[in-house]
This record gives C-alpha cells, structure tokens and sequence, in this order.
C-alpha cells in the first residue's frame, strides 16, 4: 500500500535521477579501467595526458588542439546536450552489459573530432580492438544519413584511426597505449524520445527489460552494418578481419542472450 503522502517522481526528476545513475555507472566502470592501466576520467573518456609513453611533444601539440576543440564546441556545456547524454547512456548501457567479453570506453575527445570516434571496444579475449563507434541521435534525419555515408566512406579506405587508443596483450592481460589503424567503424543512433526513456528507466545494478531491447538493437545494427562492409569494402585486409572477428563475438552474444531467455 502506498503512503498517503507518496507523490509521483515528476518526468523531470525521473530523468534526473536516470543521468545520476549513468554517471555512477560510468565512475565504476572508469575505476576498473584505470585499475588495468588505462587513463580515463570518470565519465570513461581516454585522457591524452594519460598516454605518457608517447613523445612528450605530440602530448603537448595534441593537447593544446583539444582544448581548442573543447573551447570551439562548447565542451563545457556538453552535458545539457542530449548528444552527449546519448554518448554518456550508449556507454554505460554497453559497459553495463558487454563488459565481461569487452573494454569499452571513450576516446579522447581529440579523436571524437578528428577521427570522427566516440567510443572504442576492445576484445578481451583476441586482444584486438574489434570496432568504434559513431553516435547519431536521430534515425529520420538528414544527419542520420550523412552520418551513414561518412561512416561507409572511412571504411572504404580501410578503417578508422584512434591516435589515442588502446591494445591488449591476451597472454599478459596488460594493455598497451597506441595508436589503432584499420579499426572498423560502426554507428549507432536512437531517436530522441527512446534515449529520454531509456536516460529515465536507467538503474546502477540491474538491466531493464526496454535496455536489453536496445543492446538487441544495437547488436543487430552492428550485424548488418558488419555485412555491408564485407560486401563493399577491399577484401583480405587487416580491416575485414577485424568485421569478422567482430561478426564471430556478436553471434556469440546473440546465443547467449538467446539461452538466457529460454
């Protein structure tokens, strides 16, 4: 029985409370990250400052065209915007679900805009970084398709490149900061009124039904997407082996999401 003074969260407090949990989903998994060597802040963004094994003048130079960026697009304020808080849900949501096969993180935020990258994923298992990703809103949008194009396009000449990215021994289960090539880049987009649902359902500990249609979602754009670069891109390349070692894990987690629901 309710308390005669129970009131209702409002729409508003119910999407509050959903970005607080996504933060503190985000801060733990960060935590771990960091504990396996791997420089991000507590949002799971890679750090330049973090990569101290490269030359110290790339560092600078890299950094100073970051906060550049960061001051063009208004860095500060990103929160507010609902690309972000995509990027920010899209994270945790993989991080909260994929976690025990994968690494997953974001790039720094000189790679989002000069290679186009919001997000890496890495095979715990290959060691290999088997994809990127690309964040698009909108699904019905001129931005939606443009996206679509861009993203064919890099891989049509071979993959994506992440100048701050992340390598995995599997022998020694120790990571290694490096630049990444040939890295198959994919995006993923929901329309506005399923992240603000998604954003208010949102939980730290457990996974809700509407968020497991959505890791579907994204696992099955991710197989179609996975065909067409086969289909259209140069064969026999260190690019197209990467799709279909990612092919081979994506079919995998369908199998085991499909014995859970049995």
């Amino acid at each position: 029985m309710k308390k005669l003074n129970y009131i209702p969260p409002s729409e508003n407090s119910r999407e509050k409370i959903g970005l607080e949990n996504i933060e503190a989903t985000l801060k733990t998994n960060s935590a771990e990250l960091r504990k396996m060597g791997i420089p991000v802040d507590d949002e799971s963004r890679l750090q330049i400052e973090g990569f101290k094994n490269y030359p110290k003048e790339t560092l600078i130079q890299d950094k100073i065209a970051e906060d550049r960026f960061k001051e063009r697009f208004g860095f500060e304020h990103r929160s507010e915007q609902l690309g972000e808080q995509f990027e920010k849900l899209k994270t945790a949501l993989l991080q909260k679900t994929l976690k025990e096969k994968f690494i997953i993180c974001r790039t720094a935020f000189f790679d989002d805009v000069v290679n186009g990258v919001d997000n890496v994923i890495l095979d715990k298992k290959s060691g290999n970084v088997v994809c990127a990703l690309d964040e698009v809103c909108d699904l019905h949008s001129a931005r939606y398709e443009e996206k679509r194009r861009k993203v064919l396009d890099i891989n049509r000449i071979g993959g994506a490149r992440i100048n701050y990215g992340l390598q995995l021994d599997p022998e020694t289960n120790k990571i290694k900061l490096s630049p990444v090539s040939a890295v198959p880049l994919f995006f993923l987009g929901l329309n506005e009124q399923n992240v603000k649902k998604v954003i208010k359902q949102f939980e730290k500990d457990k996974t809700s039904e509407m968020e497991e249609n959505i890791i579907r979602f994204f696992t099955e754009s991710m197989k179609q997407q996975a065909e067409l670069f086969l289909n259209v891109c140069s064969k026999n390349t260190s690019f197209t082996q990467r799709v279909r070692d990612f092919q081979k894990v994506l079919s995998e987690l369908n199998q085991i999401k499909n014995e859970e629901a049995l």
